[in-house]
């Protein structure tokens, strides 16, 4: 993938992963 698709359409995606991997990890540490 090209550097302006990642800015371009995948910004909120990466907010999105980026959120799932935080509560994840709480889960598990919790």
């Amino acid at each position: 993938m090209a550097n302006w698709e990642l800015k371009g359409c995948c910004q909120q995606d990466q907010k999105a992963f980026l959120i799932t991997i935080c509560i994840y990890a709480v889960v598990i540490l919790a």
